[in-house]
């Protein structure tokens, strides 16, 4: 007689916390503590910033069913919440419900290696039979009701083997099959088993060396070249919608897709999935969980973004919750997750805590566009987790909708999206305008009177002479004169750098401060660029770094085109390149900071204004050194193209030289250092 499993350390009663009421989420928090207590795991997510941060336990280990497995590869939960495994080396699969009682077994005389199993809504139980290459499909009493071998369609491909390892079914009854080095992709057949295509190919990316076989080799040449062919789905789940989620090893994109019924990926590119995945499955909210081969169990949301991690692999002393090998994940309609182990042979359940189920809940309405509704889940989780940036988000949107833009858009900032951080400040710059509209038009007015005015009281009575003879002194000093020039070099270019080469004016001061001032708006840009168009993390900037950015490229730039000048005719002085290269980079210098205050009134919708006018100043900067070069140095428009061409590929050498030189010097000193510990010890 078979022995039955048996259901160890089971804590499954926990009260869900579905009321607003704070005394009653500190109740539950304080029951939950105990459990949490004893995890022997940690859980971290990832900011904004693409760091790791520790959050609270979402998932405490609240038992283990064990029983006579032998290599089981697949789990899957009905809506009941019955248990079935794919129990490869026993060749059966293993029915149980959630308790792990009431076991029964189906396919003993059939399947020989079973990888994989899934129940449709009417009971049928579809086995992926590694071992026969075939897919049963049995009854819930376990007869075997009918059997897909290979497909014999043309469009499978002669060639084309198929080695069931996974499956999944749809509402319309069609089947989803992992079969082994499928770089087709998901083979695709309906409830007869017919091939109807494959689904969901995974791509490829070529490396520079194959773009440049494919360009410059022959037909025949390249037929010789090993095949690049794109990586085979490891594992497939689906959710109520009949979405078929795939996640892959190695892809070259995303390891997890969510696939749209032409087989294209849904889910936002560049979206950080994390490799080694055994298993993946979606629960009721089309929320995501991936187990991988070190014993860690990710959990996304329906747009891919990372909720939490959890999980540890089992050293030598076994702790409940850890685990060794894990081959597949189930979660059941309570959020409680089943994690197989093949090399334990057992199952480990994972119950969710009360931070857990709120950010559930939240999840629930905000998916639901229930902003204000959600709101409150997300406060508890953020009196948990302050750091929890989906919750603030979801805050903000809350607020939105309830017209309190400016709660909105500190949340929104916290949160870091820029998306609906300009929604919010739209509605906020709207309502101020609106507000403020005629007090703006009358202070132009006023002020455009106040000019005419004193423009004409000046002209018939010459009011000011002694403040404009006072600005004409001020002018007139020499430094301030030179300063001044930075107008002149940004409107008449050529008769002003032929003014720098052959009368000396403006001076190395004036360029030394203009150098000076690059520097301050650089920082003044980025401390106050408007929300919405910086991209740079304030907490890591380091005011020496920067100013080593900055002024190494310069000083090198400087140097290089003196000494290329001096080789190839240049009649440029360096002293004159020092000063023309501080005078063609003056539209950054004058035009920057207008730009930036300019971003902090401007909105998505806008982003082209703010776009232009950095790519503005970006061109004629470089149309300014151009002319530089070519007047400085009495070069043609190709001798100076070819100048600067090559000031910049002798640019690329020095920093080259520098990086070769740096690490031969760590080796250095490394081998000194090891030189030196090893006396001491020796000593």
């Amino acid at each position: 007689m078979d022995k039955k499993p048996t259901v160890d350390n089971v804590s499954y009663t926990m009260a869900e916390n579905r009321k607003p009421i704070i005394l009653v989420l500190l109740i539950l928090l304080a029951i939950s503590s105990i459990a949490v207590a004893d995890a022997p795991y940690s859980a971290w997510t990832i900011n904004s910033d693409g760091k790791r941060v520790l959050t609270q336990i979402p998932y405490y280990p609240a038992g283990m069913i064990t029983g006579d497995f032998a290599g089981p590869q697949d789990i899957f939960i009905d809506t009941l919440g019955n248990i079935y495994i794919a129990d490869a080396w026993n060749s059966r699969i293993v029915i149980m419900d959630k308790n792990g009682a009431n076991v029964r077994y189906i396919g003993q005389d059939v399947l020989i290696e079973p990888t994989g199993v899934f129940v449709d809504e009417f009971g049928r139980i579809y086995v992926a039979d590694y071992g026969s290459e075939q897919v049963y499909v049995f009854e819930k009493d376990g007869s075997v009701l009918k059997t897909f071998e290979r497909p014999t369609s043309p469009l499978f491909g002669k060639n084309s083997k198929f080695k069931p390892q996974k499956l999944v079914v749809d509402k319309r009854g069609n089947v989803y099959v992992i079969s082994e080095g499928s770089v087709d992709g998901v083979i695709q057949l309906n409830n007869a088993g017919e091939f109807l295509g494959y689904f969901g190919v995974n791509t490829t990316n070529l490396g520079i060396l194959q773009v440049l076989q494919r360009m410059f080799y022959t037909e025949s040449q390249i037929s010789q070249l090993f095949k690049i062919t794109p990586p085979s789905p490891d594992n497939i789940a689906i959710d109520r919608n009949s979405i078929i989620y795939t996640y892959t090893r190695n892809a070259a994109d995303q390891n997890v897709k969510k696939l749209n019924v032409a087989g294209l990926d849904t889910l936002e590119k560049g979206k950080k999935f994390f490799p080694n995945g055994a298993d993946i499955t979606v629960d009721k909210n089309g929320n995501i969980f991936v187990v991988d081969d070190m014993g860690y169990i990710y959990e996304y949301d329906n747009f891919g973004d990372l909720l939490f991690v959890f999980g540890r692999k089992a050293d030598d002393t076994l702790r409940l919750g850890q685990l060794r090998s894990p081959s597949g994940i189930a979660v059941d309609d309570e959020g409680t997750l089943y994690v197989l182990d093949k090399e334990l042979n057992s199952i480990t359940v994972f119950k969710p805590t009360v931070y857990a189920n709120q950010v559930h809940e939240g999840l629930f309405l905000y998916n639901q566009g229930l902003y204000v509704e959600s709101q409150k889940n997300w406060e508890n989780v953020l009196r948990m987790n302050s750091n929890f940036l989906l919750a603030h988000k979801a805050i903000g949107k809350a607020y939105y909708k309830q017209q309190e833009y400016d709660k909105a858009l500190e949340e929104f900032r916290i949160s870091k999206d820029k998306k609906e951080y300009s929604n919010a400040f739209w509605e906020i710059r709207q309502a101020y305008l609106m507000r403020n509209a005629s007090k703006f038009i009358i202070f132009f007015i006023v002020l455009w009177l106040i000019y005419r005015i004193l423009r004409f009281v000046d002209r018939k009575y010459n009011t000011f002479r002694t403040i404009k003879a006072g600005f004409k002194r001020f002018f007139s000093i020499r430094i301030v004169n030179d300063l001044n020039k930075v107008f002149s070099f940004i409107a008449h270019p050529i008769d002003s750098f032929y003014d720098l080469k052959w009368e000396n004016r403006p001076g190395p001061i004036a360029a030394s401060i203009l150098y000076i001032l690059l520097f301050l708006v650089q920082v003044f840009k980025i401390y106050y660029t408007g929300f919405i168009f910086n991209n740079v993390d304030l907490v890591n900037v380091s005011l020496l770094s920067e100013s080593l950015k900055l002024y190494i490229p310069i000083v090198l730039w400087v140097v290089m085109n003196y000494l290329i000048g001096n080789i190839s005719d240049g009649e440029g002085r360096l002293k004159d390149i020092y000063v023309g290269t501080a005078y063609a980079l003056s539209p950054y210098i004058v035009f920057t900071i207008p730009l930036v205050l300019l971003s902090n009134v401007l909105t998505l919708n806008e982003a082209f204004v703010y776009q232009l006018g950095s790519v503005g100043i970006v061109l004629w900067c470089v149309v300014l050194i151009y002319t530089m070069i070519m007047q400085v140095h009495d070069y043609s428009f190709f001798g100076t193209l070819k100048n600067i061409l090559v000031t910049l590929f002798a640019m690329a050498i020095v920093c080259l030289v520098a990086f070769i030189l740096y690490v031969v010097w760590n080796q250095v000193y490394a081998f000194i250092y090891d030189i030196v510990q090893e006396v001491i010890t020796r000593v």
